[in-house]
């Protein structure tokens, strides 16, 4: 008979296998794009921005950065367009919304990650070129779509939302 703590842990490792998993899937898929001769995707780097770049990012920026594409260059200086994609995937709570607060560590470090890009890029082109996104297996909550329809617009909302910083504009929510 298992003792609770070992089914705890076997459920704890196969969910990181899991979304280890759901990280290499997405990050193939992603490097499929570079195949195509006409394609703006010139680079991706995986956990973090790429090796010849990463000593000038905080310890935040390399974290929250699970894929990073660089369209039309290899580079964030040659780079016309950055995306930074943070990858969840839950092989146990795929079917509960996710919450304006499950964001949160990942909204700040997103936060960071443009003062970063600031910081190397200028004000202005790192707010033309920077864009995030989130992907998930799980669907999202009402109360995150009214969080972000609030980010966009800059309407009030009522109820249990808590609003991160206007910084962030470039944040771009992506199911399944």
């Amino acid at each position: 008979m298992q003792s609770a703590h070992t089914k705890n842990n076997d459920i704890g490792v196969r969910a990181s296998r899991d979304g280890h998993e759901y990280h290499v899937a997405w990050a193939a898929r992603v490097s499929l794009e570079l195949l195509h001769p006409m394609a703006e995707l010139k680079a991706i780097s995986l956990e973090g921005f790429s090796v010849k770049e990463a000593n000038s990012f905080s310890e935040e920026a390399m974290d929250i950065a699970d894929l990073v594409k660089y369209f039309g260059g290899s580079t964030v200086y040659e780079a016309k367009r950055i995306d930074v994609l943070q990858l969840k995937y839950s092989p146990t709570r795929r079917n509960q919304g996710l919450t304006a607060s499950d964001l949160s560590k990942t909204l700040q470090k997103f936060v960071q990650t443009k003062k970063d890009l600031k910081k190397r890029l200028g004000e202005d082109r790192a707010a033309e070129v920077t864009f995030f996104e989130f992907v998930s297996n799980r669907p999202i909550s009402e109360n995150l779509e009214k969080a972000i329809v609030a980010l966009r617009t800059g309407e009030p909302v009522q109820g249990h939302i808590r609003i991160p910083s206007r910084n962030s504009k470039n944040i771009y929510w992506i199911k399944r």
